[in-house]
């Protein structure tokens, strides 16, 4: 288990905001990767007071199980099973790229490795892009506590977008406030628009609108 001040820097996630943002539901969350389930590894952050909290690399995992349950033909039990048989340095091994990038699992986690980047050196992604490269959007435990932010300030998409979704704002006015693009702007309010309404990263995957 990480110490407090890695914590800081591993992205905390409520299980009902993972779920949000992956489009994974909360109880395959809870039971995959907590502590109050019978989670595929060992939780990084116990449980308290009856309540969960995950790490980002703990929901892109949750993520990856998801994606690769869904298109790929594996059963639950082999994804249970390679979680078991890999050692403790490679950690996620739906995302580590010492496991994921040389295996048959490369293909069907494709949509999701896309979206991810790596340090040189480092097997597991420290930034994802949530709605593909281009979409001005990242989540990056070092940057906003994790949450989604636009990429080139790291303002939160939802300080921009909760005004303009509220109908108190125009994309002109926050573009000018938050000296970003119209574009940018856009794009923050078409994602935070896409989660209220459950079309998180699986969701997107099915061609949900």
């Amino acid at each position: 288990m990480p110490d407090t001040s890695s914590l800081l820097t591993c992205g905390i996630y409520s299980v009902p905001e993972a779920s949000r943002l992956t489009g994974v539901s909360a109880g395959r969350i809870r039971r995959w990767a907590t502590a109050a389930g019978r989670p595929l590894w060992t939780p990084a952050i116990p449980d308290q007071d009856g309540k969960s909290a995950i790490t980002f690399h703990e929901m892109l995992e949750a993520a990856a199980v998801a994606l690769l349950l869904a298109g790929s033909g594996h059963a639950f039990a082999q994804v249970r099973d390679l979680h078991a048989a890999v050692p403790p340095t490679h950690r996620h091994p739906l995302l580590n790229s010492n496991v994921v990038l040389s295996s048959s699992l490369r293909s069907p986690l494709r949509p999701l490795l896309n979206q991810l980047d790596y340090r040189s050196g480092d097997a597991l992604p420290h930034r994802w892009w949530p709605t593909g490269r281009d979409g001005f959007i990242a989540l990056d435990p070092a940057r906003s506590f994790g949450g989604p932010v636009l990429d080139r300030t790291g303002t939160p998409t939802r300080a921009i977008a909760a005004p303009i979704l509220a109908g108190n704002e125009t994309a002109e006015g926050s573009a000018s406030c938050w000296e970003a693009s119209i574009d940018e702007v856009e794009a923050t309010v078409d994602f935070e628009r896409r989660l209220a309404s459950g079309a998180g990263f699986l969701s997107l995957q099915r061609g949900s609108p």
